[in-house]
């Protein structure tokens, strides 16, 4: 095993996929979930995508993206040396757990959570307010 990969071996199998357990313990306790050969950071997400998976087959559902991704800038101002102040940029993204397109057309950004961060809660208010869409939390 290379010094970086991480070598996971399977815990149990049980109705929504096979569960292992990771070598390094989650913060928050979830237990990694792979379905389909994907890899859900959590039972509770891989849950979720078992019931789009039956949506879609039902045909309620058209289109499911696995972490899409959403790039957003945030600036500040430094007071600079000679020109009175300087602005710097650093670019961040918010990943999302699913977007679903269903048969009506409307699109869903869903992201499901455990626990709610404080950090979470900060990008979730930036990207509804920059992107014009509702974060459903599931």
């Amino acid at each position: 095993i290379a010094m970086c990969e991480t070598k996971a071996k399977y815990f149990r199998k049980n109705s929504i996929g096979k569960t292992f357990a990771p070598v390094k313990k989650s913060k928050y306790g979830s237990i990694k979930t792979v379905i389909d050969n994907i890899t859900f950071d959590s039972k509770r997400e891989a849950n979720y995508y078992n019931t789009l998976k039956l949506l879609k087959r039902a045909g309620e559902v058209l289109k499911i993206d696995l972490q899409p991704e959403f790039p957003y800038n945030m600036y500040c101002t430094v007071p600079g040396i000679n020109d009175g102040s300087r602005v710097y940029a650093k670019q961040y993204k918010y990943v999302a757990d699913f977007r679903v397109t269903y048969k009506d057309g409307h699109i869903e950004i869903i992201d499901v959570k455990g626990v709610k961060t404080s950090i979470y809660k900060q990008k979730k208010k930036i990207i509804e307010a920059l992107y014009g869409f509702k974060i459903i939390e599931k």
